[in-house]
């Protein structure tokens, strides 16, 4: 079911039956431009908020490809914890060098298990380095990051 997108000016329409991710506990569905996010519930638009992604994503406490100061230096892993990100649990590290975190894929979580051993209590002193790197993901090549070097 498509819907006109309620923002004044957005000619983009929702796609009600695309899968919505969760946000506080409401289905979210976006327009065609990714400028608003709208809740719904059962396919009726309660809400809409403005969003920008460079206020979304503002001081992210999240290690990622843009952070040119985390490539060519070791991290040292202090904790693993297990959180669920988009309806998935994945595990999250972090580093007594930064305050910030880094959240696994899957592929770099079996990379860290296949080196460091299946326990994750394992893991922490372990050191890392970051590389950048291009992936394939949903048709588009993309930047990601993954593991240069993995030392207990």
């Amino acid at each position: 079911m498509m819907v006109p997108c309620s923002v004044i000016g957005c000619p983009y329409d929702i796609d009600l039956r695309q899968r919505p991710a969760m946000y506080g506990g409401e289905p979210v569905f976006r327009c065609g431009n990714w400028r608003a996010i709208h809740y719904t519930k059962f396919g009726t638009i309660k809400e809409v908020i403005d969003v920008k992604v460079s206020e979304t994503y503002q001081g992210s406490n999240n290690i990622n490809t843009e952070d040119m100061d985390i490539f060519d230096k070791d991290f040292t892993i202090k904790d693993v914890s297990l959180e669920e990100y988009n309806e998935k649990d994945k595990f999250k590290l972090e580093f007594l060098e930064t305050e910030k975190s880094f959240v696994l894929n899957k592929t770099n979580a079996e990379h860290l298990a296949q080196v460091l051993g299946d326990e994750t209590d394992g893991w922490i002193g372990a050191k890392i380095r970051f590389q950048k790197t291009k992936v394939k993901f949903e048709g588009k090549l993309t930047d990601a990051l993954r593991f240069d070097s993995i030392k207990k």
